[in-house]
């Protein structure tokens, strides 16, 4: 660790205003279930303008690619501003640009796929700068020994929320249209920032030792991941997800809509299902011993799962596998989701949240590009009679990198002590 900043819990504060934890979570579930209705009408907008599975992909590499570019300046920046502030600002900006997007795709000259395209980056921003901020402001409104509950339960919510907006998502589309939605998810984010605006805590950075420049700064918090091979191997397991969970979610309006003939109302319901596992898996997880939890043997056997969960939809494509696959996928992922979350804010220094919340952004922006990027390439050029094979692959590599955890983590064994 680096000489400069205060190791163990220096620096931790105690909240006083108990109330702020919920005045978040309200806020972040108000703003996950207009942001999923969003994603879904952004998805089948774009099917509908293009039919492009390449499009689709291109749509998610622009959102995600922010949270990589920025990701060193963004950690900087967490640690040097209140935390609380810039989740504000990240909200009321995001707000205005759907409201914004919403208004300009009804004018039949803009209403085409680069306007969207332009809106997920910008957007994207938007999730780069909050993600690292909102988890780096829970350990300054919650008691240490709460953050895995208060992890888990911000997180159920917006799953919660995730799973409503999906659910309703596609029926609002055939019923509203797509920028009519664009509208409803700036309001639901200007809802959010107004309630983040009453929590009391967050409101002045973690004091800093040294005035280092923005670069020495993100160095400090890039050595201090590369002497941490426990966090290493948790950073590479939560953006392993990113890398073949893309071939499912690009595959699923095929296969649901053109394949097994579905509506497109049923698109928002499969991935509603795919939040209630990970609702499930929260709620189960954060109720654990944190010894039990801080685990990385369970990073293993979630990618068991989930390969399990591919190789299924593969080989028996069916409108029940699909929906048992999808609530698999989803309690893998939250289990991976809360390990890793769970051991940054209680194992690592406050001073260095914002930077280490910033490098996990980065690698899950990193591996999510390039996998949409990647699955809707080789969906487009595969065509509806080698889909399924794909998934098999995917399905295989993510069998084999749970074996080679669970190999790595009983040869590496470690203590959370």
């Amino acid at each position: 660790m680096n000489s400069t900043e205060p190791a163990g819990t220096a620096g931790r504060t105690s909240p006083t205003h108990p109330g702020d934890l919920g005045l978040l979570i309200a806020g972040n579930t108000v703003s996950a279930l207009g942001n999923s209705v969003y994603l879904i009408a952004v998805t089948l907008l774009l099917k509908e303008m293009t039919g492009s599975a390449f499009m689709l992909g291109l749509f998610q590499f622009l959102a995600l690619s922010p949270g990589f570019l920025l990701s060193p300046f963004i950690g900087v920046l967490v640690d040097r501003l209140p935390r609380r502030t810039i989740i504000i600002v990240s909200d009321f900006c995001r707000a205005v640009l759907m409201i914004l997007a919403g208004i300009a795709l009804t004018i039949p000259a803009l209403h085409v796929p680069g306007v969207v395209l332009i809106v997920a980056f910008f957007a994207g921003v938007g999730h780069a700068v909050f993600v690292p901020a909102v988890h780096a402001l829970l350990p300054a409104i919650v008691p240490h020994d709460k953050l895995q509950s208060a992890t888990g339960l911000r997180a159920g919510s917006s799953q919660l929320a995730n799973l409503a907006g999906n659910a309703i998502g596609g029926t609002l589309f055939v019923l509203l249209g797509g920028p009519i939605l664009f509208v409803i998810n700036g309001i639901s984010f200007f809802i959010s920032g107004i309630q983040e605006l009453f929590i009391q805590g967050g409101r002045q950075p973690v004091p800093q030792t040294t005035h280092q420049s923005m670069i020495a700064m993100a160095q400090v918090g890039l050595r201090a991941v590369a002497q941490d091979r426990t966090l290493q191997t948790l950073l590479i397991s939560q953006a392993g997800l990113f890398l073949v969970s893309p071939f499912l979610i690009l595959a699923l309006p095929f296969l649901l809509i053109d394949e097994l003939g579905m509506s497109e109302s049923a698109l928002g319901l499969y991935l509603a299902l795919a939040l209630a596992g990970g609702i499930v898996g929260f709620l189960v997880l954060r109720k654990v011993t944190q010894p039990f939890l801080l685990t990385k043997s369970l990073h293993g056997y979630s990618y068991l799962a989930l390969g399990a969960a591919f190789a299924a939809v593969g080989l028996a494509p069916h409108p029940v596998v699909l929906g048992v696959a999808a609530v698999v996928s989803g309690v893998a992922a939250a289990t991976v989701y809360l390990v890793t979350v769970t051991w940054i804010q209680v194992r690592s220094r406050p001073q260095l949240h914002g930077r280490l919340f910033a490098v996990l952004e980065a690698g899950n922006s990193a591996f999510a590009p390039v996998g949409y990027l990647v699955a809707g390439i080789l969906l487009e050029l595969l065509g509806a009679n080698h889909r399924m094979v794909l998934l098999v692959a995917v399905a295989s590599a993510a069998l084999a990198w749970g074996v080679a955890m669970l190999w790595y983590n009983k040869m590496n064994r470690y203590s959370i002590g």
